[in-house]
């Protein structure tokens, strides 16, 4: 059972783990067409701008992402541009679209928008808001997750443990996927 735990979900069942485990499954039954709608909507161009600026930086040698305008980054727009418009008062941040292009690697748009609406709105609230780069460097998410986690209560200080969070910008992204995923 600790190999399988430390070898984390298999590929092939992360898709319905992740939506399992953010109840966001539930979230896409009770709102059946409203990411198409979100899609059809106008964005706000100044969210807009910054969300095309971003694609061609997120997992650019992946074979998803990486043509420039591929399904990938399309498909990454799509969900980005409709979170943006789905919470206008968070509007877009720069940590989003890593989290999104991870989902969408392992299921489709509308299912992984629904995944980012839960992690924004249910695991991590305001943290994708205009402050997070002072929270970020303040140790801010792993405070949220050391209270959520009995064993992690008695042991170092949140900001110890930021090394493997920061350390997802320059790791591979099987690595990556592994760190984030798992530190939830």
């Amino acid at each position: 059972v600790k190999l399988r735990c430390r070898k984390g979900i298999p590929s092939s069942l992360r898709a319905k783990a992740w939506q399992y485990l953010s109840n966001s499954k539930e979230l896409l039954e009770q709102n059946p067409g409203k990411f198409e709608e979100l899609e059809r909507a106008p964005g706000d161009p100044k969210w807009l701008d910054v969300i095309e600026k971003d694609l061609h930086r997120q997992f650019p040698f992946h074979e998803m992402f990486a043509a420039r305008g591929g399904h990938g980054q399309q498909d990454l727009y799509r969900i980005l541009k409709a979170y943006t418009i789905y919470r206008p008062d968070e509007g877009y941040c720069q940590a989003q679209a890593p989290v999104a292009a991870v989902l969408l690697m392992h299921m489709p748009a509308e299912q992984a928008f629904w995944c980012l609406v839960q992690i924004c709105d249910k695991y991590l609230p305001g943290y994708y808001s205009a402050g997070l780069a002072l929270r970020s460097s303040s140790g801010w998410p792993w405070s949220c997750c050391a209270t959520r986690w009995a064993r992690w209560r008695s042991c170092a200080p949140a900001k110890a443990c930021m090394r493997p969070w920061s350390s997802c910008v320059t790791c591979p992204s099987s690595a990556c996927r592994r760190t984030s995923w798992c530190m939830r």
